[in-house]
């Protein structure tokens, strides 16, 4: 005879689970939950990159020439970055942004 719903903490027990058994994997999946969490929002920092230059250890336009004259980064290499510089600053100064010094 099936009588419906019966609460988790009754299943546990009549199926031969602790209540215990079924808190430490709810407690192992909130954990592993936050751990995915903070993995994914670190890849998203590293591959979207940091929109704020507050910290000070952002390149200028200066010091890809510095190290491209020390031969730090190739041609290519120079031409990457300076593009990638100049592209965020044109999509900054079209939101109307201005640069922090």
């Amino acid at each position: 005879m099936i009588e419906g719903p019966i609460p988790l903490a009754q299943a546990a027990t009549a199926s031969g689970t602790g209540v215990g058994q079924v808190l430490l994997v709810l407690a192992a999946l909130l954990v592993a939950l936050g751990i995915g969490a903070l993995v994914v929002f670190r890849l998203r920092k590293g591959l979207l990159g940091r929109e704020d230059t507050a910290n000070g250890d952002a390149l200028t336009l200066h010091d890809l020439r510095q190290l491209h004259a020390r031969g730090a980064m190739s041609d290519e290499e120079f031409q990457r970055a300076k593009q990638a510089m100049l592209g965020a600053a044109s999509q900054r100064r079209q939101r109307g942004e201005t640069p922090e010094h």
